[in-house]
C-alpha cells in the first residue's frame, strides 16, 4: 500500500505530496485525513504529514516507509481536504497555510529527539565524534538532540551523529506528544459506603494516621472529588491518597473535562413566534430549498431590528429537523455573545462557538465537539467557516458587507467565498444578510 503525504510542518512548507510505503502492521490504521510521521530529507528526520491519498502503486521506485500513525481517526474530512486544495488555487497559498485553518490553533505533533550513549569506547571514531561522546558522558549519557547540537555547533553534527548511531556508540530515540489535547482531571471516590468510611476514619485516627482519616471524612461527605480538591479540603498529600488506594478504601481514575465557553443555565429558553408577512415568504422559500437539497445564494436585505435573526432561527430549526446542521457567522467577536444567547436560548447545548477570543484549550474542545457530531449549530466569527461540521444544511453570513470577513494575513481569503464553496459542496443554501449589502452581493 502506498500513501500520498502532504507535509504539514511549518519548517517544511513544500507544496507537493510525497509517496510513502505503508508497513503491513500500519495498513489498517491509515486513512485519508490522518496525520503520520514520515522520514524526510537526507538524515530521515521525522516530519509530521497528512495522508491526502491512498494507492497501490507509485511512479517512483525508491520509497521510504512511514514511521508511525499519529491519530486514531482522521483530523479532517475529504470535503475539508478538497477545500484546502481549492484555497491553494484560489488564493495562491501553500497547502499547509490552508490546512492550519481547518484544525485548532497550536494543534501539532511535538517531536522531541534524544541521544543516548550506548558505548563510551572512542576507538575508531573521529576527534569531532569523540567530542560528542565526551559531552554525553558529562551529561549522564543522555541529552536532547537539539541541545547537544547547540553545544557542538558544527555543520557536520547530523552526519556525525548518524555515523555514531550506525556504529552502535549512541542511539537516537523520539518522544511524540500533541501540543494541545483533551483536558483530563484525576478523580477520587469511595470504594466503600459512607458509614464504612466513618468507621475506617476512626481506626486511622487511633493509629495516628490523621491525614488519611481526614481524607476519608471529606470523601464520606461528597460523592466524589478531584485529587486537588480532596488534598485542599483535608490538608492532605498525594502519598496519603496513594496509601488509601492501596488499602482499598478509594478509587482514583481520570475523567475528561470539557472547557465550556458558555453556561446553558444562564439563558432563558425562548420559543418561536409567528413570522410577519415579510418574514414568512423568505422562511418558506428557504425551507423549500432545504427539502430539495438545493444550493442557492440568497440575500436578505433588512434594516437592523427588522427580524432577520428570527428567520435564521426558524430556518435552522427546519434544517435540524431534516437531520442536517448549520453554520452561523457574525463579522465581529463583539457580536458573538448576543448571537450565542439567541441561539443557545433556542437550541440549548447543541450549539458550538468558535472565535479567536477563546483560549487554545477552549477552541480545541469546541472543535472536538463539532467533529464528534455533538452539536447541530456552529456560531462564530470568520474562522468558524472552517468548522469540521458534516452534513451541512445551510450557511448564514450576517452583516455580509463587513470587511472583517476578509483575512488580512496569509492566506488572504474571504469568508463569503469559502462559505459559497462549502455550501455548494454540500448542496446547501447560502444566506447573506445585511441592512447595507455589499455592491457585488446586491448585484
Amino acid at each position: 500500500m502506498i500513501v500520498q503525504v502532504a507535509l504539514i510542518s511549518p519548517k517544511h512548507i513544500i507544496d507537493r505530496s510525497f509517496d510513502y510505503i505503508v508497513p503491513k502492521e500500519l495498513e489498517d490504521a491509515v486513512k485519508v485525513g490522518i496525520r503520520v510521521l514520515v522520514p524526510f530529507g537526507l538524515y530521515n528526520n521525522s516530519v509530521e504529514g497528512l495522508i491526502v491519498g491512498i494507492s497501490q502503486s507509485s511512479q517512483f521506485t525508491r520509497l521510504k516507509r512511514i514511521k508511525s500513525v499519529v491519530d486514531t481517526k482522521p483530523v479532517c474530512s475529504k470535503e475539508l481536504l478538497s477545500l484546502c486544495v481549492w484555497m491553494q488555487n484560489r488564493y495562491l497559498c501553500p497547502f499547509y497555510s490552508a490546512f492550519k485553518l481547518i484544525v485548532p490553533p497550536k494543534m501539532k505533533t511535538v517531536i522531541r529527539r534524544w541521544v543516548s550513549l550506548q558505548n563510551s569506547d572512542t576507538s575508531g571514531i573521529s576527534e569531532f565524534q569523540k567530542k560528542i561522546v565526551d559531552i554525553l558522558v558529562q551529561n549522564d549519557g543522555i541529552m536532547e538532540y537539539d541541545h547537544l547540537g547547540e553545544l557542538v555547533s558544527s555543520p557536520a553534527y547530523h552526519r556525525s551523529l548518524n555515523s555514531l548511531a550506525d556504529k552502535k556508540v549512541i542511539s537516537i530515540s523520539e518522544k511524540i506528544s500533541d501540543s494541545i489535547r483533551e483536558l483530563t482531571i484525576r478523580i477520587v471516590k469511595l470504594k466503600i459506603s459512607s458509614d464504612e468510611a466513618y468507621a475506617a476514619a476512626d481506626e486511622l485516627f487511633k493509629k495516628h494516621a490523621h491525614v488519611q482519616g481526614n481524607m476519608l471524612l471529606a470523601l464520606a461527605d461528597s460523592e466524589k472529588l478531584t485529587t486537588s480538591e480532596l488534598i485542599a479540603l483535608s490538608d492532605g498529600n498525594y502519598s496519603s491518597l496513594a496509601a488509601l488506594s492501596e488499602k482499598g478504601f478509594v478509587e482514583i481514575y481520570s475523567e475528561k473535562k470539557v472547557r465550556e465557553v458558555y453556561d446553558e443555565s444562564d439563558y432563558i429558553v425562548t420559543n418561536e413566534y409567528e413570522p410577519t408577512d415579510e418574514q414568512k415568504p423568505i422562511i418558506d422559500y428557504i425551507d423549500n430549498l432545504l427539502d430539495e437539497n438545493k444550493h442557492e445564494k440568497i440575500l436578505i436585505r433588512g434594516v437592523t431590528g427588522s427580524g432577520k435573526t428570527e428567520i435564521f432561527l426558524q430556518t435552522i430549526r427546519k434544517c435540524i429537523e431534516d437531520g442536517k446542521r448549520a453554520i452561523m457567522l457574525v463579522p465581529e467577536i463583539s457580536l458573538t455573545p448576543q448571537m450565542v444567547e439567541r441561539f443557545v436560548s433556542r437550541f440549548g447545548k447543541r450549539v458550538a462557538v468558535i472565535h479567536s477570543g477563546l483560549s487554545y484549550g477552549e477552541r480545541f474542545d469546541q472543535w472536538n465537539k463539532i467533529k464528534n457530531n455533538e452539536v447541530d449549530v456552529v456560531v462564530g466569527a470568520r474562522s468558524a467557516i472552517f468548522a469540521p461540521l458534516e452534513n451541512i444544511g445551510m450557511i448564514i453570513l450576517d452583516e455580509e458587507h463587513e470587511n472583517s470577513y476578509k483575512s488580512e494575513i496569509n492566506p488572504r481569503y474571504h469568508a463569503r467565498e469559502v462559505a459559497e464553496y462549502r455550501a455548494s459542496a454540500n448542496g446547501a443554501p447560502l444566506i447573506l444578510a445585511s441592512a447595507t449589502p455589499s455592491v457585488d452581493s446586491f448585484y
